[in-house]
């Protein structure tokens, strides 16, 4: 099928009327049917007899340097349009014309590699066509500005032209050139490792190729997106497009390309581990691509034959095949991609059969040409087999180096395949080390590796190296003696190998098991005296009645079990410097002596350091300090932290000395006393929070408050009845409020209403609603979102979320401002809050208890509280009466304050004189119980141990308001009656001279500073003079 002509050729369809138009309308059809040599032999015949000045010359000159173009002869293309911009200049509208010529220049240019100058041609073509009607040519301009952005590194700025290309050619209806700019857009994600972009913009290509019946170029897009497509991991979809590509080549005859989809489908089966297939594949290709002289395709087979070789085991087989292969590569282009790849082939075969330092020079050799190339992947595989070498050198370092290298590289990539044979690599290259350098690896890395190469393994549906992978990671952990974990991973890969169906594999799976039930037996024999030990140590701890007794127990079993001489136990429950509290098989001031010496190596935290071992004191230089003091016949030592907490900070020290048969500590027995430290601190902790407990216990009996009704103390009719009002509503949903003045225990009796209720188990929030700024109060009691203010970093809950099914007690109620009556309003009635800054409503489930001390009616005549928030609030109004209006309850409340402060204080005294308690009865007591609580305490601080509380110890301004009751009964003394007589003396001169101290001292016979002290002694005041005479009466 042949495409039809052009859009831009409409003069095909006219009639024709010379030589002229007959040869140009011939060359059209050979355009169309991709004969361009005969589009541009009639092209070139038609301008041999065209006008030189006509608009027809300008155009056949146009199509004949496009005819070359596609050709590939873009130098003839170039000089042609030089004539075309020459004949421009006689025609009319020329800069447009000259615009035309610089697009098709542009596109040359692009081809040729010269992208800076391209690029001028483009923007200027740009410049002056975008406005016109020429819009296929404004799409050709835009490829070629995105192929000049592509070639000079600018991804981002090609994409964006050859999207604006395609949208260009998708509206003129132009399929030839929406496929050009979609190929080509293809090919930049396909640069930038961008699979599935680039598989998108290659299927749209081929499917508008379809429509069109271009089978020939449908190989190569069905060859590429296959190639992609392989490079995801999408296995299935690759080896589809592979053979699609194979079988368009096979009806074509196109040879070439069926030894290239051959090549490409042995790769597929040699990843999936199908060896026998991929070789087959490989040998028909090369078969194919020597018969038609296809040497490029010839190595590619013979390189991907070796590494089928290598991945049987026949490393000699591939250097048979790759030495004479690089021999051809390097004849035909020594700089070239395939000397690079086969000899980093012929480098990991090499490395294989042991010929290290061979392998290392071709490795390095492909390496550093790969990385003249560019070729990134070339270089991962290079790394990979750079570190076999150094794992068979012995260079753990260098060998870890070299595979996170490689990783990295493939990462970039997304090579997927790559990346997880690298990454399972890792565990089998570690094998190979030498057995004192491979304990001394970091395993925790390399298992981190392995499992994610199983993970990947397994998502390319490729179970046998996913398996090989744990089973070499299984044998690390076996020589580790991690034999749990060992046989964890082992059975993992079993798990895998019946689906994978790799004999050798599920033989040295049987192998290894075999291995590990033999050092299972072995280990269980020497883990029964360990569980015995600590079975023991266990049952010790348990017997122990004291601190010292249990640190005794510990620093005995330590020294015993783990096969020692000494030791000792070092404890400090403060911070403070540890001290040595127990010892065995040493003194107390030696043990000393070592612990500072082990506090010179890890510093003044040396329970915080970590364990601390030496298997050889005398060659450790951490201790040379101490070899001819206080460590000296010390042969090996450990120093283990007793883990706690709290702030407590312990160690338990164990050596042997040099004499000692056992020679060092060994694994096992390190073990041993790290899970004994663990038990001992165990055991020291339970016993420290039995004797807290025993201690809490005991406060919380004398300080613990009484719950519900009992916590009130009255004896009053009034309070009773508030009392068995408060017992009725405690389970009502009905809201409570409280009115009455400061101090007469509104608070308390919100929480009695909480603990009579079923929500007594829930939390009982009070907020002081006038200690809360307005502006706060607002977000404290419903919260706010983040963002909702300045400061909001993030959500808080309000009061009303935090006391979810409990009870919430708002203080002062008067003191909340109109905005946020509306918002308590609504809760009370919905049952729902809203943050600040949020968008939706929350539902709340909490009672709501409210206090005042004001009259909210007077507010609400004032316009300060919402009427309906009252009444919403007073289901049930409980008026709290003043302490002076139920003076039956002073006594029993002055009492019971005494009792709590008495035993705060630990004091004894014998109550209150009657006198106290006369004055009491008629105080006023504005602060009501408060102040009462208050008066007490401060009479049992002022008051001395085993007196009784009498009017001295009152506070001054209730002495000066009732000072008849406060003296009366009092028993005079000699003192006493001197002081009176010197007061009201002092007091009636002090009248008399109306207030002239000079006067008053000289009447008296007393210095002027005596008489100072004794004002202030007596507290004489001058309001108070007048009745100083009758008061001491």
């Amino acid at each position: 099928m042949h495409r039809a002509i052009p859009p831009d050729s409409t003069h095909a369809r006219l009639p024709l009327k010379d030589g002229t138009g007959r040869r140009e309308s011939i060359g059209d059809l050979y355009f169309a049917a991709d004969n361009f040599a005969g589009a541009a032999e009639e092209y070139a015949a038609a301008l041999r007899t065209a006008d030189h000045a006509a608009p027809d010359r300008f155009r056949i000159t146009l199509r004949l340097a496009e005819a070359h173009y596609r050709r590939g002869d873009f130098e003839s293309a170039l000089r042609i349009l030089s004539d075309a911009r020459r004949v421009a200049r006689d025609l009319d509208q020329p800069r447009l014309r000259a615009a035309e010529v610089a697009a098709q220049r542009a596109r040359s240019l692009v081809e040729l590699g010269l992208y800076r100058k391209a690029r001028r041609y483009a923007r200027y073509a740009y410049q002056v066509l975008r406005n016109t009607d020429r819009h296929r040519a404004v799409g050709q301009v835009g490829v070629a500005m995105g192929l000049c952005a592509a070639r000079l590194g600018r991804s981002a700025e090609a994409i964006e032209w050859l999207q604006d290309a395609a949208a260009t050619f998708r509206r003129i209806d132009d399929p030839d050139g929406l496929v050009t700019a979609l190929n080509n857009l293809g090919l930049v994600y396909k640069n930038l490792r961008e699979w599935r972009e680039a598989t998108r913009f290659l299927e749209q290509a081929l499917k508008i190729d379809e429509r069109a019946g271009l089978y020939s170029r449908m190989r190569g897009h069905h060859q590429n997106l296959g190639l992609i497509r392989f490079n995801l991991g999408q296995w299935d979809l690759a080896a589809e497009s592979f053979r699609r590509s194979l079988q368009i080549s096979q009806e074509l005859g196109h040879q070439q390309g069926e030894a290239t989809a051959l090549l490409a489908i042995g790769r597929l089966a040699r990843r999936r581990r199908q060896l026998d297939s991929a070789e087959e594949h490989f040998r028909r290709a090369i078969a194919l691509a020597d018969g038609v002289s296809a040497v490029r395709e010839s190595l590619l087979g013979r390189e991907f034959l070796a590494e089928v070789e290598i991945d049987r085991g026949h490393p000699g087989a591939a250097v048979a095949l790759l030495e004479p292969a690089l021999e051809e590569a390097r004849r035909l282009a020594p700089a070239g991609d395939l000397a690079s790849e086969l000899e980093i082939r012929l480098g990991i075969a090499l490395g294989q059969l042991g010929r290290v330092e061979e392998s290392r020079a071709r490795l390095m050799s492909g390496a550093q040409l790969a990385g003249r190339l560019g070729d990134r992947l070339e270089q991962g595989v290079a790394e990979r087999g750079l570190a076999r070498i150094e794992a068979l050198q012995g260079g753990a370092g260098r060998l870890e180096a070299r595979v996170q290298s490689a990783c990295a590289c493939f990462e970039q990539l997304q090579e997927t395949y790559e990346l997880a044979t690298t990454l399972a690599a890792w565990a089998e290259l570690v094998l190979l080390l030498p057995g004192g350098q491979r304990v001394q690896v970091v395993l925790e890395p390399v298992s981190e590796a392995a499992r994610r190469a199983a993970v990947l393994f397994r998502e390319l549906g490729i179970l046998a190296p996913a398996a090989e992978a744990i089973l070499n990671l299984a044998r690390l952990e076996a020589e580790r003696e991690h034999y749990d974990a060992a046989l964890g991973l082992l059975e993992q890969a079993e798990s895998w190998l019946p689906e994978a169906g790799d004999e050798k594999a599920e033989d040295r799976a049987g192998a290894l098991r075999r291995e590990l039930e033999q050092q299972y037996v072995a280990v269980s024999l020497s883990t029964c005296n360990e569980f015995r030990a600590l079975e023991e140590a266990n049952r010790l701890f348990r017997d122990a009645s004291d601190m010292d007794g249990l640190l005794a127990q510990a620093v005995k079993l330590a020294v015993e079990n783990a096969g020692g001489d000494r030791g000792f136990v070092a404890f400090s429950s403060a911070g403070v410097r540890l001290g040595v509290v127990a010892q065995h098989g040493m003194g107390r001031e030696r043990a000393r002596r070592i612990l500072r010496s082990i506090e010179r190596v890890t510093g003044p935290k040396i329970g915080e350091s970590g364990p601390l071992f030496s298997s050889r004191v005398a060659a450790d230089p951490r201790f040379l300090h101490a070899l001819r003091g206080d460590l000296e016949g010390v042969g090996s030592l450990v120093c283990v932290p007793l883990n706690f907490p709290s702030q407590s900070v312990g160690v338990v020290y164990v050596d042997r000395l040099s004499d000692n048969l056992l020679g060092p500590f060994r694994q096992r027995e390190l073990n041993l006393l790290a899970v004994f430290t663990n038990t001992a601190a165990v055991a020291i902790v339970e016993a420290q929070r039995s004797m807290l407990l025993k201690e809490n216990q005991a406060l919380r009996e004398r300080l613990l408050p009484s719950p519900g009704l009992d916590r009130v103390v009255c004896q009053s009719r009034a309070m009773t009845d508030i009392l068995h009002l408060l017992s009725k509503i405690g389970d009502s949903p009905a809201s409570v409020l409280f009115m009455g003045e400061t101090g007469t225990g509104k608070g308390l009796l919100a929480q009695v209403v909480h603990e009579v209720s079923s929500r007594r188990e829930r939390p009982f929030l009070h907020v002081n609603c006038a200690a809360i700024p307005e502006q706060l109060l607002e977000s404290e009691l419903f919260g706010h979102v983040h963002g909702a203010f300045t400061g909001a970093v993030r959500d808080k809950a309000g009061l009303f979320e935090e006391a979810e099914g409990g009870t919430i007690f708002l203080d002062e109620i008067e003191k909340v401002p109109e905005s946020v009556q509306a918002k308590l309003l609504h809760v009370l009635d919905r049952g729902e809050i809203r943050a600040v800054g949020a968008t939706r409503s929350k539902r709340v489930d909490s009672r709501v208890i409210c206090a005042t001390g004001c009259d909210l009616r007077q507010r609400i005549q004032q316009g300060r509280f919402l009427e309906d928030l009252y009444y919403r609030l007073n289901d049930i109004t409980v008026r709290v009466p003043a302490l002076r209006e139920r003076r039956e309850d002073i006594p029993v409340l002055a009492q019971h304050f005494l009792a709590i402060a008495s035993r705060q204080m630990d004091k004894t005294l014998k109550g209150f004189l009657p006198e106290v308690m006369r004055v009491f009865m008629i105080y006023e007591w504005r602060g009501n119980v408060r102040e009462l609580d208050k008066t007490v305490r401060r009479m049992v601080v002022l008051a001395d141990e085993g007196d009784a509380l009498g009017p001295g110890l009152l506070p001054p301004e209730m002495m000066e308001k009732h000072p008849a009751e406060a003296d009366r009964g009092r028993v005079r003394t000699l003192r006493h009656n001197v002081a009176n007589l010197e007061r009201r003396m002092i007091g009636e001169s002090l009248e008399r001279n109306r207030w002239n101290k000079a006067r008053v001292a000289r009447e008296l016979g007393l210095s002027y500073p005596t008489l100072l002290s004794k004002i202030r002694s007596f507290r004489i005041e001058r309001r108070a003079a007048e009745r100083t005479a009758s008061d001491l009466s």
